[in-house]
């Protein structure tokens, strides 16, 4: 993806961003490309989806652990 170890996760997301646009599938749609180039696109494609999600998953775990933290909870008062 391009980033250094230790970024902070928006800067993930931002080179993910990049990146999907630049390689998405969508974008060469009408454009008559060999096929090569077309597999090319599409495997690049899969790698940044891939690298992205095992980047989310610490990520996401903290989110969770963080909500989780935050969430009141609630008891009924006697």
């Amino acid at each position: 993806m391009g980033v250094a170890r230790g970024v902070p996760f928006e800067t993930i997301r931002e080179a993910y961003h990049r990146l999907s646009k630049s390689y998405h599938p969508d974008r060469y749609m009408n454009a008559d490309l060999p096929g090569e180039v077309a597999l090319y696109l599409d495997a690049m494609s899969r790698r940044v989806n891939a690298a992205f999600a095992a980047l989310e998953k610490p990520a996401q775990k903290v989110r969770e652990i963080n909500r989780a933290k935050s969430e009141p909870i609630y008891q009924r008062g006697w």
